[in-house]
């Protein structure tokens, strides 16, 4: 086998599918429960970021030496996601975990339930966290923000499909 013909194998291989999962947690980091993603994403992508502080006087030209760090900023994870219960694919198996969040008739459920992670735990001063997990990628933060496009519905109006735009931020 060429070296080319291994790195091939290596990225298309002839074995299963590592599935992506979302760990949804509570305030102490404790697992409440997880899900698997249907689709794994196309992509993602991690930033990061400084605060910086300019120390120029008044009528001075700002330069990057007059810069000064404040603070650090947490990473953010960007990704899109795809939940689908119209579409039928040969030879594709709904993973167990998600098919008791996912009516088979429609997907607000689990939608609103990934909304729920943002809001205010009084209790706690904090909402609940989240873990996206796949590969060699595991990330733990909070959900900064959710866009929720239905983008399918069945003949009773229902959401059947659902593109999802997540930001978490954390570590």
């Amino acid at each position: 086998m060429t070296d080319a013909e291994k790195k091939q194998n290596l990225i298309y291989g002839d074995g299963p599918l590592e599935k992506a999962m979302l760990f949804f947690l509570n305030n102490k980091g404790k697992t409440c429960f997880q899900i698997p993603v249907q689709f794994n994403p196309n992509e993602y992508s991690i930033s990061r970021g400084v605060e910086y502080k300019a120390n120029n006087g008044v009528g001075q030209e700002a330069s990057p030496s007059d810069l000064q760090p404040v603070k650090g900023e947490l990473a953010q994870l960007k990704l899109d996601l795809v939940i689908d219960v119209a579409t039928s694919l040969s030879g594709a198996v709904m993973p167990k975990a998600l098919d008791k969040y996912l009516n088979k008739h429609e997907i607000s459920e689990l939608c609103m339930q990934l909304s729920l992670l943002m809001k205010y735990d009084h209790e706690d001063h904090e909402p609940n966290g989240l873990k996206f997990c796949w590969g060699s990628l595991q990330f733990t933060g909070q959900l900064k923000n959710l866009d929720v496009k239905y983008d399918m519905f069945n003949r009773e109006g229902k959401p059947v499909r659902a593109s999802l735009s997540m930001t978490l931020e954390g570590e």
